[in-house]
């Protein structure tokens, strides 16, 4: 991964804090199918992927909450929790894996709560998007709409610190 480009920190209009490269990734983890009903159920996804987290061989240790397929006329999408790995060998019971290419993508921190991660992912393609000039790879060619980039500095047991944003965008 390179990082590239900083800018000033997150404002109330949201600003890409970098633009990174990443990939080609390999993602593990269990992926489902929500609607607007059923969202608030992604946490339970995190609670049953998160024991594994630490005990699988390839593992990077960073986790990333993958949303694709996002359908805004029918209010779906697929969401994985997924871990960076090495490898798809002895993976737990049920996990799937989703190979990435390399990538460009605005990186953008979520100061709040997890809970809020969505008034960000708002932001960003409410506000920032439009009037950036940037082109979105939302969905082209096996990307991801976007991603949740949970780092080294996030603490699960609170649900805050290092949060991420990442948007797919042409490089």
């Amino acid at each position: 991964m390179t990082r590239s480009s900083k800018t000033s920190p997150q404002s109330a209009s949201v600003e890409p804090v970098y633009f990174q490269t990443a990939g080609p990734m390999l993602l593990a983890g269990l992926r489902r199918r929500y609607n607007r009903n059923t969202r608030h159920q992604i946490p339970l996804l995190w609670h049953e992927v998160g024991p594994h987290f630490g005990k699988i061989p390839s593992e990077s240790g960073d986790a990333y909450g993958v949303c694709l397929s996002a359908s805004e006329e029918n209010g779906t999408l697929d969401y994985m929790a997924a871990i960076e790995v090495g490898s798809t060998q002895n993976l737990p019971a049920n996990w799937t894996s989703l190979k990435l290419p390399a990538q460009c993508y605005a990186v953008f921190i979520h100061p709040g709560h997890v809970s809020e991660v969505s008034v960000t992912v708002e932001k960003v393609f409410e506000n920032w998007l439009p009037s950036s000039g940037s082109e979105s790879m939302s969905g082209k060619g096996g990307i991801p709409d976007f991603m949740e980039h949970y780092g080294r500095g996030y603490k699960p047991e609170e649900g805050t610190g290092d949060i991420e944003i990442w948007l797919p965008v042409k490089g």
